[in-house]
Order: C-alpha cells, then sequence, then structure tokens
C-alpha cells in the first residue's frame, strides 16, 4: 500500500492506494485529522470486555507500522496565502522547487528485478 496527496476538485486529499483483485489498483481518498468528527451514536451498548480489549490492543501492535509523517492540506495553504496577499495587495514569493517528479513504473521495475535478484538492463 502506499499513502500519498492528490489533488482533487482544487484542493488536495490524503489518499490511499492498494492491490484489488491481482491486477487492479484502487485509490481511496481519507480525511484530514481536522474533518474528523465525533463518531456516530450507535444502539447498541455493549461494552467490550477487558478480554476483548486486550486483543484488540495486540491486534493493532502486531499490525502497525512506524507512524506516518504529519500530513498536511499544502494546496489550500498555499491557495490562503494567495488570497491573502491579493486582498492585501502584496506580492507573492515565486514557489519553491519541487522534488523531482518520480517514474513509477521505473520504480515498479526497479523494485521487482531487487526482488528477484537482477541487474538493470543496459
Amino acid at each position: 500500500m502506499g499513502i500519498g496527496k492528490i489533488a482533487v476538485w482544487s484542493r488536495e486529499q490524503p489518499a490511499l492506494l492498494r492491490p484489488y483483485g491481482g491486477n487492479r489498483l484502487v485509490l481511496h481518498t481519507l480525511y484530514w485529522p481536522h474533518e474528523h468528527g465525533a463518531p456516530p451514536e450507535h444502539g447498541s451498548a455493549a461494552q467490550p470486555t477487558e478480554q476483548e480489549l486486550g486483543m484488540a490492543d495486540v491486534l493493532i501492535g502486531a499490525l502497525s507500522l512506524a507512524e506516518p509523517p504529519e500530513q498536511q492540506d499544502q494546496y489550500t495553504e498555499a491557495l490562503d496565502r494567495l488570497v491573502e496577499a491579493k486582498v492585501a495587495d502584496k506580492a507573492l514569493e515565486p514557489p519553491a522547487e519541487s522534488a523531482p517528479t518520480v517514474d513509477l513504473m521505473a520504480a515498479l521495475e526497479a523494485s521487482i528485478r531487487a526482488a528477484r535478484g537482477q541487474h538493470p538492463a543496459s
């Protein structure tokens, strides 16, 4: 699986890309931390037992990876800065150079070759 950001309807959203059905990929859009609300109330009043909570802790610990890096919506922040600068009639600084684009197919092929113990083709 891969986690990244995509631009949809003029704003960035965190996204999860994962394999599906063998030869397909599925993209899930996620929420920013500030977009989460309180969980909905459900009709069940049943409380989990101590054993269930312990099993959940063990399962989460076994499936957890390192904490992902902090994500933020850079597009919306840049748009807000642009609007504020226009309102104040100020000039904006040019954007910083972005990282070079990664060729995903080349990275995938290199990963497959590395997994098979092959060297890049000349």
